[in-house]
């Protein structure tokens, strides 16, 4: 079936039946009997004035993205099916191609909707949407609309069991970071979906994104929720007049301007226009690695600045860094508190230093080296090592013994005494490290746990 068939005719024959009720309606009217003529003049309101089986009129308009297409034809199911067995020939013959029976629909627009680019298309028809003039303005038109999976699927990341919950993983960014990644992805599927007709269904999405937001914010700061509203709420300036939002600012010093991220601002009525059409947008900030990793990276204990062997202290609670009876916070201790961070990358003797509580200086300590022999001390810088302190390799953990020994068995073992095993009925363990003249293996840095 050539072009030329499948396109003809200049626009669809009047449908005789409402061509007849208005003939009727007019006579009536001339009468004097109005009533009568608004009678049927309503009743040819429920019914199409062009003739919807036209046989002279056909239109066959297609559309592509990329390895997906759609057809949108006018006329009987059996021509569209001669379309579709004709396709499928091409395909097969010129691009040894086989066209999907599964994938491959004919759907009806008024009937039911078809998936097209995360779009549903349907046909229009309702009778009681009028234009200036009172006639019937959207029937028979095109309309795009946002599927109720699509919402669901995107209210699902930031919900459980249907409530909103918190995004644990993004606390370790600041607030800047976390309060643009939200705005940023929330933009992203309104404005890819601005061409809907019930963009106003995004709402919902709004909704479980904002109280998500919220309560990751409260989760950083241990707070509650009405104390977040307080610190960053705002009215926002819109092209639709001032709203009410969220926002975040970051001073940069002198004679620059402030970074500003805000939430809210985005416009979900009809005819909105965003600009872009990208519902998948990138990670603000933390798209590669956390802010552990790069220090990290860096290769240096923030309390010495030692270069090798770094390692990463943590702590569970900010509220573990002030206990009771303390006098005076460590040095450690007041690092992390005024950083916020629960995470302080350390070399290994400060590191010991933090568990251990010694109390000689870091700056000596990091300038002793164990190589290897007990009692033996280097320098790392040249010159005399008199007067230092000496340190003994390997660093092993300080073991404390038990009050009271733990009975494991009724008689005296045969096993050799010296390897911490069953002695005279009693468990022993055996302190190793200080006797061995090996140097230990240099140990890995420790990433940090998220979302604790």
């Amino acid at each position: 079936m050539g072009e030329a068939g499948l396109n003809r005719g200049a626009r669809r024959t009047p449908y005789r039946p409402y061509m007849l009720l208005w003939q009727r309606a007019f006579r009536l009217e001339e009468r004097g009997d109005l009533e009568a003529g608004r009678t049927l003049r309503r009743q040819m309101k429920t019914m199409p004035s062009r003739d919807p089986d036209d046989p002279g009129y056909r239109r066959l308009n297609y559309c592509r993205y990329a390895d997906d297409w759609l057809l949108g034809f006018t006329g009987p199911k059996r021509e569209a099916g001669e379309i579709k067995a004709d396709v499928g020939r091409f395909l097969h013959d010129e691009l040894k191609l086989e066209l999907s029976e599964d994938k491959t629909l004919i759907t009806h627009g008024r009937t039911k909707a078809a998936r097209f680019l995360g779009y549903e298309i349907v046909v229009l028809d309702n009778d009681t949407k009028y234009d200036q003039r009172g006639h019937r303005s959207i029937n028979a038109q095109i309309g795009l609309k946002v599927p109720a999976d699509v919402i669901r699927a995107k209210c699902r990341l930031y919900t459980h069991h249907g409530r909103p919950v918190r995004r644990t993983e993004r606390t370790v960014n600041n607030d800047f970071s976390i309060v643009a990644q939200y705005q940023a992805e929330f933009r992203g599927i309104a404005g890819y979906y601005q061409l809907a007709f019930n963009l106003h269904r995004l709402g919902r999405l709004k909704y479980m994104m904002q109280r998500s937001l919220v309560k990751t914010l409260a989760r950083k700061y241990r707070a509650r929720v009405p104390r977040i509203h307080e610190r960053y709420r705002t009215v926002l300036k819109t092209d639709q007049g001032p709203r009410r939002g969220l926002e975040v600012t970051v001073e940069r010093g002198e004679g620059r301007k402030l970074l500003v991220a805000q939430w809210g601002g985005v416009s979900l009525k009809g005819k909105t226009r965003i600009g872009s059409l990208d519902d998948h947008a990138t990670q603000v900030w933390n798209s590669a690695r956390n802010e552990v990793i790069k220090r990290l990276l860096v290769d240096t204990c923030e309390m010495c600045g030692a270069h090798d062997g770094v390692e990463v202290h943590h702590i569970r609670h900010f509220k573990d860094l002030t206990v009771r009876g303390r006098v005076a916070k460590h040095a450690w201790a007041q690092m992390m508190a005024a950083r916020r961070r629960k995470a302080l990358v350390v070399c290994r003797v400060c590191h010991e230093d933090i568990h251990y509580g010694a109390s000689r200086s870091r700056q000596n300590s990091r300038e002793e080296k164990g190589t290897g022999e007990p009692d033996a001390v280097t320098s790392r810088k040249s010159g005399s090592v008199e007067g230092r302190r000496k340190r003994t390799w390997p660093l092993a953990p300080r073991w404390r013994p038990t009050q009271r020994p733990v009975r494991f068995g009724k008689g005296p073992s045969e096993k050799d005494p010296n390897h911490g095993h069953l002695v005279g009925g009693l468990f022993h363990l055996k302190r190793r490290g200080l006797e061995s003249e090996r140097k230990p293996a240099r140990q890995s840095p420790t990433l940090p746990r998220q979302g604790r």
